[in-house]
């Protein structure tokens, strides 16, 4: 039994590999949630497309099998080739929200090894945003609870712009300043929205922003 499984692990290494850097990344995930710190696995990205083309061939080579039963009644062959897409799909999907747990939106470089990144985490309803302060492949999550809307215009287009001087830095979404952070004692600044193309006039912080 032991010998057939180092045998399979053997023939199919490199789904084996995939499969344990996304095993990796659930444990990262559970970790992250409890520390507020978590790592930037890498090959992340290639270990899910090899994962989800091995389910996908998996699942192919099934609907084969039953295509070609022919002593099953055709409404049972029915029932598990449905109930095989439905639950392969299913499978991919959830592997899909483990690999990207955490999507990173923007970035700022203070450095080659230190940035502050903008986070997209998954939630059971929709996305929340956080800042994360990066170095090579450890990042921590900022404190703050950043402005939250579900209006996809405001969610849209999220993107960092830092002050000249590097110790602020603004949230902008869908052409709004949503928030200021201040880095340095990692707080919000309490402050209204402010329209980049109208209303940066009357806003003394956004004097100071790097526009692009």
């Amino acid at each position: 039994m032991i010998k057939r499984i180092f045998k399979k692990i053997a023939e199919y290494w490199f789904i084996s590999l995939a499969s344990l850097i996304i095993i990796a990344q659930l444990a990262n995930i559970i970790v992250g949630e409890k520390l507020g710190v978590h790592l930037v696995i890498p090959f992340i990205e290639p270990a899910f497309y090899i994962v989800a083309f091995a389910l996908v061939y998996k699942m192919l080579k099934r609907i084969k099998i039953e295509v070609f039963n022919f002593e099953a009644l055709p409404i049972v062959k029915a029932w598990k080739i449905g109930a095989n897409i439905i639950g392969y799909i299913l499978l991919i999907l959830l592997v899909e929200s483990v690999i990207h747990y955490w999507r990173a939106t923007d970035s700022i470089y203070y450095s080659s090894k230190n940035k502050i990144e903008l986070y997209t985490e998954l939630s059971p309803t929709d996305y929340v945003y956080s800042l994360y302060r990066c170095r090579s492949y450890v990042c921590k999550k900022i404190d703050i609870d950043l402005s939250y809307s579900e209006d996809n215009s405001f969610t849209g287009n999220m993107k960092l712009i830092p002050l000249q001087d590097s110790s602020l830095v603004a949230v902008v979404r869908g052409g709004i300043i949503s928030d200021v952070v201040n880095l340095r004692n990692e707080t919000r600044i309490d402050m209204p929205y402010v329209n980049m193309k109208s209303d940066t006039a009357g806003c003394s912080i956004c004097n100071k922003l790097k526009f692009n």
